[in-house]
Parts: structure tokens; C-alpha cells; sequence
């Protein structure tokens, strides 16, 4: 298809109209709940989606719904599903159900479907009555990847018709083609190995868009579970729609995976990219954040003549959910689609019953206000229990006899998902929704044998979390936010501190920036200085030995066999063993002193009832922040 007013001024061309509506990362947060907080939540949820595919739908004469990926894992509601109804359970995924009542058209893979395994996976996609697409997640790989041997289908060809204004239908093929990052072989290594390798993004596209137009493709959507990225951005890169678009053939491109918006100001300034159009190189591009929080609307002008569709025109928006003002309070936009609701409550239910489930209590508050800038306790129960689990697990093996260390970062420290966004669990009883509030990622234990150097190096690159602090002044900004902060691992079981004042050795992307710098100081074990050749154990999870965030360290270090449990599971046999927890808020890192320095950073306004705390004697409040955070104060 090609763009631009071509056909404007025939008066033998047909006009018509063609609304794609899309969704992206919906990670199974199919009712407007946080099942973390045990609370209703007005800013996630598909039954809230619904309601706007709903309405936009009968805006138009013309529609498709296509969804982006990552939509089988990332809530508890479907860990539940997964498992714990497990592999015999013979009723309809719930999302699948929910996608299938709403009509959709197509869908993609997204990374974080193959998280419980291919055999779930696959079962799961059964169940759906659209295509399931994706082009580069392979089973075999050939010279050319439209040679390839697909998981699913690289693609799918829509014959559909379109309504023109007078009411006449006109035949027009529409296709969509899907991709996912190519780092998901490394990220999901435990459950893909042997079976499925991924290729490039833009090397597949570009194989298959001919094929898809030869087979007459009258337009070519790409589902692309990638950020937006830039112009020059790396082939390895997980963020190429930019790159994506500038493939000819290329009509319309959803891009995902970063849970941002798109079209927004976020995107200001990027080279090839529109913001007041939505349009990457030109072609018209919606990214729906995540979790159902917005409706993805392009509106296309077609015109055809001669039997050759075009596009003349085109407008971008995307819909939300909810609204947040500038304190952080959140007003429904819409209700939900009650159908959907019907439909998802047995499953919803379920899972509450079974989050529900006292496991101990905590005699003191566990949380993760301030877990970028010295010991949580949400941290450390992580460490502890994977550190308990693998004493016991190694105590009569080779590596029995090793120093042990653990390495955990926080899950929640706001970003992008708000002020809503951290751990704020009370002293008091315990419940199954805890544990998963604390570790919300389906990881898996993994033990790796790694050299002081390597330790050394995996937290220079932690300490990457933070910027470059000037000895002497004032109110300074502390966190790199091009540094996620699920990135920042502390390393229990040694003691260290980081000094902010020296340059960050590592840029956010695991890239060295200086070579000669160290920001980690007084690195011991057991009070003794670790030696470069010194040989540890390190029990971490299966995203960071795959070498996910940027740790090149954990993914280089010689993986010991430690069977397969989930991290959360770990963690349930460590509280039900120590049923009574009191967390432990020992010292395992600090900032090195600087006299008369300070620095700032965000957290939430709850974060003030903690204040009073000893161990946090050098953060005070500042005052409110956009978007219902708060300014804290460090002294250093």
C-alpha cells in the first residue's frame, strides 16, 4: 500500500475507512484489581478495555482488534492458572476466553509468554479463535528466515470487507505479521533451550513483507513487541520499531514491550518520530501502555482505484482507562464491559480464595520505599530465603564448602507503573498475596559459580542505578532513570559501599563507560578483603544468569544444577519454616560518606510513616512531586 492522497481527486476511486484498534502487554490483568494490595484498581484490567473497544467500535463502520503480546503472564491471576490449576486443568485460559469473546483478530508472542514453558503456552493458544502470530521464534532456522521452521504462524492474510460511505462493501486483504525480541532465547533460556531460537526483528520483516504482498497484502500491519527505539538502533537491539518502519511495504506498525504510550511527549525530539501525526518515518504507530490501561486507535483514509488500495490519510490516539492528575488520584474513565466481567469473575474469584492463604506473620513492617538507597526489608527476605534454600540444597555437594552469596533486586520502586508501585506490607499476618507482591516475577532459583572479579563487576554494574554526585552540594538528583531499577542487585552475605563519587563504570545497557572507575569500595566477606581470584557461590534467579539486564557477570559465570523451583516457592518454604519473620535489616551495603552533600529522589508519600525508623536517620521528607510521588532528601 502506499501513502499519501492519491487517489484524492478521482471520482472513480472508492473511499472507505479502516479503525485498527489494539492492545499491548495486557500481562493478564484481566479485572480492574490489584490482587497485590487486595483492593480494587481503577487503572489496570481488560473488562475496562472492553468498554472502549466497545465504543470505538461502534464508531465506524470498519474495525479490526489485534493485541501485541505478553498477555498469558504477569498477574497472580495467572500464576494461579498456571500453576496451580496446572497442566490437567481442561477449562479455557481465562485471557484466551476473555480475547475470544472480545473478538479479536490477531494476536502476537511477546517474551513473556513462553515464561511458564512451551507445552503451556502451546495449550493455551490452542484454545484461541484468532492467530496467534509470530515470525521470528523458530524451531529450525534456515538461510533466510522466511525458510524458517515457526513455533506459529509468521503471519496471517485478513480477507475482509470495507464499507464505504454509500454503503457498498469492498473486498480489501489485510496483513499482519508479528515479531518479538530476539533476547527472548537468553531471558527465557531454562524453558527454550533446544526447542525454540528467535531471529533479528527488522532481518524477518524485511524477509516477509515481500512474500506477505506477493500473496496480495492490500496493507501490512506489524505486531512488534519492541520499543520504539531509534533510527540507528543495534540489530540486537529489543527496541527497533523505528527501524521496523523504515522496511518498505511496511503500512502500520504497534509497537509494545516498554509499557509506554505512544503517541506522547515522552517522545519529543526523537528523530523520526511525530508525536502531533503518531507516526514513526511517517507511518502511522500506537503503542497502549500496559495492563490494559488504554485503547491503541488508528484511523485510516483508504482509497482504491484500479484495485490498488492507498493510504490518504490517517490520525493516531490513544484511549485511557482512567485518568491521573497531578497528585497522583485516579478518576475511572470508564466502567466495566459487564459481559467480560460475567465471564472473568469465576476465575477472578478463584484466585483471590487461594491468595488469601495465611502462611506466617511479620513482626515489623516489610516494605520497599527506599530500596535504591540502602537495606530493604523486601530485599532481604528475598536474599534470605534463597540463601536458606541453597545451604540446604548444596550442603553435601562439591560447592558445599563455598562461601554462598545471594543476589536479589527490588520488585517495585515505582518507574513508569506510578506511586502506587511499591511493597507496603504491615506487621502482622501473612498471606500467599504477599509473597507474590514481593517477587512478582516467575523466575526460577539459579545457583552460578562466580570469582571475586565477577562479583566485583556485577555490582559496579548495579551501582550504575545512580548518578555521578559532586562532594559538596546540595539536593542533588540520585537515580539514573535510564536505569531500571529491577536491574539494581544487592548482593547479600558481603559488605560493600559505593561511592558516588566516581563516574558509573557501566552505562545502564552493561556498556563500559569507564573503564578505570570504581565506584565499589571496601568489598569484604567476612570482614576479609575479597581477592579477584577468591571463588563464590551465587544463588540468583533465571533472568539474571541468563544475563538479562545488561549482567553480562551472572550469564558468563559457570551455572551449578540446582533443579527447578520458582523463586516464589523458595520463598513460601522459608516463611513456613520461619513462620514467625522478623525481617532482617543488617548491613549489607551503604553510600560512601561525603560531607555536607545531599541528594534527592522520589518515592511515595506513604513512605514518611518509616521516617522514624534508625536505619533511615538521613532521609527526610521534601515535599510532594508530580504525579502523587514525594521528594525525599539523603545526606550522604
Amino acid at each position: 500500500m502506499t501513502a499519501g492522497n492519491l487517489h484524492g481527486s478521482n471520482p472513480n476511486a472508492i473511499c472507505a475507512t479502516l479503525r485498527i484498534l489494539a492492545t499491548t502487554d495486557l500481562h493478564s490483568h484481566l479485572m480492574p484489581y490489584d490482587y497485590f494490595t487486595d483492593q480494587p484498581a481503577h487503572f489496570v484490567g481488560l473488562t475496562r478495555t472492553a468498554s472502549l473497544i466497545s465504543q470505538a467500535r461502534s464508531e465506524v463502520p470498519n474495525s479490526i482488534l489485534v493485541d501485541n503480546g505478553d498477555f498469558l503472564q504477569g498477574s497472580p491471576l495467572a500464576d494461579y492458572v498456571a500453576q496451580v490449576r496446572g497442566a490437567n486443568d481442561t477449562r479455557l485460559h481465562p485471557m484466551i476466553s476473555a480475547m475470544n469473546q472480545l473478538r479479536y483478530d490477531a494476536g502476537a508472542l511477546g517474551n513473556h509468554e513462553f515464561n511458564y514453558g512451551i507445552d503451556f503456552l502451546l495449550r493455551a493458544i490452542k484454545q484461541a479463535n484468532f492467530p496467534v502470530l509470530s515470525a521470528n521464534a523458530v524451531l529450525r532456522k534456515a538461510e533466510s528466515p522466511n525458510d524458517d521452521s515457526t513455533l506459529v504462524a509468521p503471519y496471517v492474510l485478513l480477507d475482509r470487507k470495507l464499507t464505504d460511505a454509500e454503503g457498498q462493501s469492498h473486498p480489501i486483504r489485510i496483513g499482519i505479521i508479528a515479531c518479538l525480541p530476539p533476547q527472548t532465547e537468553n531471558w527465557d533460556a531454562a524453558n527454550l533451550q533446544g526447542r525454540v531460537k528467535t531471529r533479528e526483528i527488522v532481518e524477518t520483516i524485511q524477509a516477509y513483507v515481500p512474500i506477505m504482498r506477493a500473496q496480495g497484502a492490500d496493507l501490512v500491519i506489524v505486531l512488534s513487541h519492541s520499543g520504539v527505539g531509534t533510527v540507528d538502533s543495534a540489530d540486537s537491539n529489543e527496541q527497533v520499531s523505528l527501524r521496523v518502519a523504515a522496511v518498505e511495504g511496511v503500512d502500520v506498525i504497534v509497537c509494545g514491550h516498554t509499557h509506554q504510550v505512544f503517541p506522547s511527549p515522552a517522545f519529543d525530539g526523537r528523530e523520526g518520530v511525530d508525536v502531533p501525526r503518531g507516526t514513526l518515518l511517517g507511518k502511522p504507530t500506537v503503542m497502549p501502555g500496559s495492563f490494559g490501561s488504554h485503547l491503541g486507535v488508528i484511523d485510516l483514509e483508504l482509497s482504491c482505484c484500479g484495485g490498488q488500495w492507498a493510504i490518504r490519510g490517517q490520525q493516531t490516539a490513544t484511549r485511557a482507562i482512567a485518568r491521573f492528575d497531578q497528585s497522583g488520584q485516579i478518576t475511572p474513565l470508564v466502567t466495566d464491559d459487564p459481559n467480560l466481567r460475567e465471564t472473568a469473575l469465576r476465575d477472578h474469584l478463584e484466585t483471590l480464595t487461594y491468595l488469601r492463604q495465611p502462611i506466617g506473620r511479620t513482626t515489623q513492617p516489610i516494605h520497599s520505599f527506599f530500596a535504591q538507597v540502602g537495606n530493604e526489608p523486601s530485599v532481604q527476605l528475598v536474599t534470605r530465603a534463597q540463601e536458606w534454600y541453597a545451604r540446604n540444597h548444596l550442603i553435601k555437594t562439591e560447592y558445599g564448602q563455598l562461601p554462598l552469596l545471594s543476589a536479589a533486586a527490588p520488585a517495585k520502586t515505582g518507574g513508569r507503573s506510578g506511586a502506587g508501585n511499591y511493597i507496603d506490607i504491615p506487621a502482622g499476618a501473612l498471606a500467599l498475596r504477599n509473597i507474590a507482591h514481593v517477587y512478582p516475577f516467575p523466575n526460577h532459583l539459579a545457583f552460578v559459580l562466580a570469582t571475586g572479579s565477577e562479583v566485583r563487576d556485577w555490582l559496579e554494574h548495579s551501582a550504575s542505578n545512580f548518578l555521578t554526585i559532586c562532594a559538596g552540594a546540595r539536593d542533588q538528583p540520585l537515580v539514573d532513570q535510564d536505569f531500571p531499577s529491577y536491574n539494581f542487585d544487592v548482593i547479600d552475605g558481603i559488605t560493600y559501599e559505593i561511592d558516588l563519587s566516581a563516574p558509573a563504570r557501566f552505562d545502564p545497557k552493561g556498556r563500559v563507560a569507564a573503564a578505570k572507575s570504581n565506584r565499589v569500595k571496601n568489598l569484604k566477606h567476612n570482614g576479609r578483603a575479597i581477592l579477584q581470584s577468591d571463588l563464590f557461590v551465587v544463588v540468583t534467579n533465571s533472568f539474571r544468569s541468563s544475563g538479562a539486564g545488561w549482567c553480562k557477570f551472572a550469564e558468563d559465570a559457570k551455572r551449578i544444577n540446582c533443579g527447578h523451583i520458582s523463586v516464589r516457592d523458595v520463598i513460601l518454604q522459608y516463611l513456613r519454616a520461619n513462620p514467625e519473620y522478623t525481617p532482617d535489616t543488617r548491613s549489607i551495603w551503604r553510600f560512601s560518606p561525603m560531607d555536607d552533600t545531599s541528594v534527592l529522589f522520589h518515592s511515595a508519600p506513604a513512605a514518611q510513616q518509616h521516617l522514624s525508623d534508625p536505619h533511615y536517620r538521613n532521609i527526610s521528607f521534601v515535599g510532594p512531586a508530580e504525579t502523587g510521588f514525594a521528594t525525599y532528601s539523603l545526606e550522604l
